[in-house]
């Protein structure tokens, strides 16, 4: 795709404009691009893009995707109506169904998130959830070894059980936990209970070391969740969540 850069209507070159870019960028407050304005987001197939993010392990495509899916163009946006709010005349049995007949990650990370909240309703990060599960399904031996569930974790005999794997030093970046199916799988599954109104948020931001050593510290966000008092309904409505997810992980293998 071919960009075509305006100033005052004057066309200009794709170097002229990026010169203009780089004259501003010590300016106090950087100029805003609305992308809704150029393209037509509504076209994009968040979960297309979610299943590109999984195969290509992008974290990058993940979050794109991610954010693609919990967003609306501010030209449909209406006052009147909560985005939150704009799916929940579906009934319980309506919702479960959808993702009865989805064999997508999103639907299992959804499944995930229903079934954790099923037995608590504290708040919880994406990454308590998806350590919860490798290690309970683990112990039910309920998937092959080479499942893509154990993508992205490691076992600690420590801790006697799974943890995710981080970013550090002589740790490739396709195989941490950031990137694992599992993770991708819960934020795509967020974005869509979030727009079903079945959970509420917050974000936090961790810091951490990419090496362990000074000056490489890095900065990530990350989300509490709970279910909503709607989310509670279809929760406890959907008695065979775990079952769906067990059978999920153990249908997907490793480079297949």
């Amino acid at each position: 795709m071919t960009f075509q850069f305006l100033l005052n209507g004057t066309p200009l070159e794709a170097s002229e404009a990026a010169t203009l870019i780089k004259t501003f960028k010590n300016s106090r407050k950087a100029p805003t691009i609305e992308l809704s304005e150029v393209f037509d987001i509504a076209k994009l197939d968040s979960k297309a893009l979610f299943d590109m993010a999984v195969d290509k392990r992008s974290k990058e495509l993940a979050s794109l995707a991610w954010k693609i899916s919990v967003s609306k163009p501010a030209k449909e946006m209406k006052v009147s109506r909560p985005t939150a709010q704009k799916t929940i005349g579906e009934s319980p049995e309506a919702l479960i169904d959808e993702l009865h007949r989805s064999r997508s990650y999103w639907a299992v990370g959804a499944a995930m998130i229903l079934d954790y909240f099923s037995k608590t309703n504290e708040w919880s990060t994406l990454r308590t959830i998806a350590t919860f599960y490798v290690n309970d399904i683990d112990e039910s031996c309920g998937v092959p070894r080479d499942s893509v569930l154990y993508k992205g974790f490691t076992w600690s005999e420590e801790q006697g059980g799974y943890d995710p794997v981080a970013l550090q030093a002589n740790v490739d970046r396709r195989d941490t936990f950031h990137v694992s199916p599992v993770y991708l799988s819960l934020r795509e599954g967020m974005g869509w209970c979030l727009r079903n109104g079945l959970i509420e948020k917050e974000s936090q931001i961790s810091y951490g070391s990419l090496d362990g050593t000074k000056g490489h510290m890095t900065q990530r966000v990350y989300y509490n969740i709970r279910l909503t008092k709607w989310g509670q309904d279809v929760s406890q409505l959907w008695a065979d969540s775990n079952a769906y997810i067990l059978n999920f992980f153990a249908a997907r293998r490793q480079g297949s």
